[in-house]
């Protein structure tokens, strides 16, 4: 199957994939149908990398399978939590902050964002929240790109270190 943008995105080059699928594709319904598939494999790999990379699936040595499957359910919560919050920015920007954030974590990001946006004044978004929290993990807030789930992760990670010194 041949997938292609009709329109010619500015400053970018079009999209054009050639798929190769054991789906039969009868109809333009099919083909869509197939194209999300192929478009949700992208969201798949973040999921690995995030339980790879940031929550260290890969270190484990415990040995016993019972503990095993205990900890790649608690760390797959936590990676699709990760991605979702991170999604969640970019579907939904101006939700509140309070959909993603405990209170605690809440007035962290808050402080963050004043701390590295001095002239900027603070908006309780989820956008707002998530470039501060991407901050902390090594983003550089620009106006053109939202944060990688990398960067957005290694925050994540670094905020539940100050939000336990709250604690």
């Amino acid at each position: 199957m041949r997938a292609y943008e009709t329109t010619k995105p500015e400053d970018d080059e079009p999209i054009e994939w050639i798929l190769i699928t054991t789906l039969q594709i009868q109809n333009l319904d099919d083909a869509a149908k197939v194209e999300r598939l192929y478009l949700s494999r992208w969201t798949i790999e973040e999921y690995h990398r995030v339980l790879k990379n940031t929550c260290n699936l890969e270190t484990l040595q415990l040995k016993s399978v019972d503990r095993l499957e205990k900890i790649i359910t608690i760390k797959s919560i936590v990676s699709l939590k990760l991605i979702a919050q991170n999604t969640l920015s970019r579907i939904h920007p101006d939700d509140p902050i309070k959909f993603v954030l405990t209170p605690i974590e809440e007035l962290v990001v808050e402080n963050i964002y004043k701390r590295n946006n001095k002239n900027k004044k603070y908006k309780y978004t989820v956008k707002s929240a998530n470039e501060a929290i991407a901050n902390i993990g090594g983003y550089v807030s620009r106006k053109d790109t939202h944060p990688g789930q990398e960067t957005f992760s290694h925050g994540m990670q670094k905020l539940g270190v100050v939000e336990n010194v709250f604690k």
